[in-house]
């Protein structure tokens, strides 16, 4: 009867449509011990954020307010993560809807959220040409006139969570593939007033939350090509230049079929290391193309121990996944065909990759940092 039944899980993991039945196909795959605990619902072992805090880095996740809403998840998310990320309740576009006023109402949700678990709060994002509100992207400003209003934007919201974000995203994806910046087909910001307003949302950010560590976060830089040579490079003059850089995001959006060279990505997180910036993973996730087979989770989960085991080696702070469960995930909407990116399947239940996540951290020696 066993084999039958396990025969028949790998039958129907192979065939269901994404992210069904994922659970099935996590029997046996880890020597972590029993599954569940005997609530049938939470993972046996000692969660992600306890083994994190003796290795001294955070493990967070990025969610939104409605999720806390939902007494399963909300209690999963406190109990495994130590650090939480606004999928987009900190954007520009979010907070300053209206040109009269902002609106922290949903921001200020996770930020109560966060202090209540005793958690960390990453900012994310100040500047992002993606989110940039309708009213101001058709003002017809000039470029005094956008500056002066970025500037008091980033002033009242920094001033807003001073004392309650540990990091914060200054910039996102300010840099193209190509490795020049992002033009003024896409950003508003670079259309009105050019790369200026790079290094000035730094030096704003800096003046009103002098405490709070400022990155510049982005995207396909995790190994060396045109467009991190061109970020490396950016930041090497910023800092010269007297700009507030203390850290890099790499977001580490992934496909499971996608050969990883890790050589590769360890000899570019040196060469950021030692321009005496932090590191982070900030966005990690890992699409799985058609079904999620066992075949693809396991891989999935190498993945994402493999990344893990490189952010404990470099000291990172931080290492944060873009989402918690695979029902909520922004990877379906965004790859066609694409699935099940995540820790926790559409149930809530753990997969591979959590217990990859799980016994790495159990793995690396304690620092004694909590």
């Amino acid at each position: 009867m066993q084999s039958m039944t396990k025969r028949r899980l790998l039958r129907l993991a192979a065939y269901a449509v994404c992210g069904l039945l994922v659970g099935a196909s996590l029997v046996g795959t880890t020597n972590a011990g029993p599954a569940y605990a005997d609530d049938g619902k939470t993972p046996a072992g000692r969660p992600l954020r306890e083994l994190a805090a003796k290795r001294g880095i955070l493990i967070g996740a990025a969610i939104d307010p409605w999720r806390i809403d939902q007494p399963d998840l909300a209690a999963l998310i406190a109990r495994e993560f130590d650090s939480i990320i606004a999928e987009n309740e900190m954007k520009c576009a979010m907070i300053a809807r209206d040109p009269e006023k902002y609106d922290f109402g949903l921001a200020d949700r996770l930020v109560a959220f966060v202090e209540k678990n005793k958690m960390k709060m990453r900012g994310h994002t100040l500047v992002w040409h993606q989110s940039v509100p309708d009213w101001l992207s058709r003002s017809g400003w000039n470029k005094e006139q956008a500056l002066d209003w970025l500037h008091t934007y980033i002033t009242t919201v920094v001033s807003h969570f001073k004392g309650k974000i540990y990091c914060r995203d200054v910039v996102n994806e300010v840099f193209e593939p190509n490795g020049k910046f992002t033009g003024k087909y896409k950003s508003y910001w670079y259309k009105t007033c050019g790369e200026e307003y790079i290094e000035k949302a730094f030096v704003w950010a800096r003046e009103d939350d002098p405490d709070a560590k400022l990155y510049i976060n982005d995207v396909s830089c995790e190994i060396a090509n045109r467009q991190s040579n061109a970020i490396h490079e950016w930041i090497k003059a910023a800092r010269t230049r007297g700009v507030p850089v203390d850290g890099i995001g790499f977001q580490a959006h992934l496909a499971e079929e996608t050969k990883i060279d890790y050589d590769k990505i360890r000899a570019n997180f040196n060469r950021f290391k030692d321009l005496g910036l932090e590191l982070q993973i900030t966005e990690m996730d890992v699409r799985i193309d058609g079904p999620p087979t066992p075949e693809k989770l396991a891989h999935q989960a190498s993945i994402c121990r493999e990344y893990l085991k490189i952010a404990i080696e470099f000291g990172m702070p931080a290492f944060t996944v873009w989402g918690v469960s695979d029902k909520d995930s922004w990877v379906p909407g965004a790859f066609r065909g694409y699935c099940a990116a995540l820790l926790f399947d559409k149930e809530l239940k753990p997969k591979p990759a959590y217990y990859a996540h799980r016994e790495e951290l159990a793995a690396a020696p304690a620092t004694g940092k909590q």
